[in-house]
């Protein structure tokens, strides 16, 4: 299995895995008591998952108070469950906006998980406008300026109280662009991008020209944290303008508005850091794009282990 096919990072499935973290769903291992609360979401989101090849999970997090000797025993009943789960590769995703109990880290790593740093984008939202306006790249605020100025354009917010039809238009530009880059998609599963957003933890931001959808950026958060899932625009309309540098900054100036504190855009790669992840070329531009915005580089491990019994 070549590893550059696996699904670790935000991919067309990779919204799947945002958007049903936040929902309650049969797969999360959850324990709870009056004490505490360990969460272990496990949320499959690639299609290898049913051969057995791969499952990708969310690093498990507690909150309250819980002893060592505890979280422990709980840790051990985890990775039972995961293990039971037959697949051949396990990938534990860290979320760089949670503070993990070294418990949980020291467990996995007694568990045979091998960690890989990788580093993602993350814009500080507390910052002024004024700030936030001043680490965008320069060249890239021509290109905000220009689109704002533009009439012909239109930009629309969807969340669980506006533009919920928008949601449809969405979809079907996404499945276009997956499409023709010779990927497939279950289209009830992109339809947990409108059940992200009825239940309050996603957003869209659209951009439309005589009613056409041109562009689009999708946003899921939860407690204070938003996360960039997944962008996409019009083939027809691709290197005409650049539309995701608007929307990026549109979004990130409503994001502040609402109260948020963080948002992740997404992991960046470099051409000649080598580690078990293969980056595209089309995965180095949009990197440049991510850190074009503004965002501190910060790093994340990806917990991975290689089941060889199965």
């Amino acid at each position: 299995m070549e590893k550059n096919n696996l699904t670790y990072f935000y991919t067309e499935n990779y919204l799947n895995y945002i958007a049903e973290r936040f929902i309650k769903n049969n797969e999360s291992y959850t324990v709870k008591n009056n004490e505490y609360k360990f969460f272990a979401p496990i949320l499959h989101s690639d299609d290898k998952v049913e051969s057995g090849e791969l499952s990708y999970l969310s690093l498990p997090y507690v909150s309250g108070n819980i002893s060592d000797k505890t979280l422990k025993k709980e840790m051990a009943t985890y990775f039972e469950k995961i293990n039971s789960l037959g697949s051949k590769r396990i990938a534990l995703r860290q979320d760089p906006l949670v503070n993990y109990n070294n418990q949980i880290i020291k467990s996995i790593l007694q568990e045979g998980f091998e960690p890989n740093l990788f580093y993602t984008t993350i814009i500080d939202l507390n910052l002024s406008q004024e700030i936030l306006w001043q680490n965008v790249r320069k060249r890239y605020k021509s290109f905000i300026n220009g689109l704002e100025k533009n009439t012909e354009y239109k930009t629309v917010i969807v969340d669980s109280q506006n533009n919920i039809g928008c949601i449809e238009d969405w979809i079907d530009l996404y499945m276009a662009l997956i499409k023709r880059g010779g990927g497939c998609q279950d289209r009830n599963r992109m339809k947990n991008v409108g059940t992200a957003i009825t239940e309050n933890c996603g957003l869209l931001y659209l951009l439309y020209k005589d009613k056409q959808l041109i562009s689009g950026l999708n946003i899921n958060y939860a407690n204070k944290f938003s996360y960039y899932t997944a962008g996409g625009t019009h083939p027809d309309f691709e290197g005409l303008d650049n539309f995701s540098h608007y929307l990026m900054w549109y979004l990130i100036l409503d994001l502040k508005n609402r109260g948020l504190d963080f948002l992740e855009i997404g992991p960046v790669f470099y051409k000649n850091v080598k580690n078990f992840y293969n980056h595209s070329e089309k995965e180095l531009t949009i990197s440049d794009f991510k850190l074009g915005m503004g965002g501190k580089l910060t790093p994340f491990f990806i917990f991975e282990k290689i089941n060889e019994t199965n």
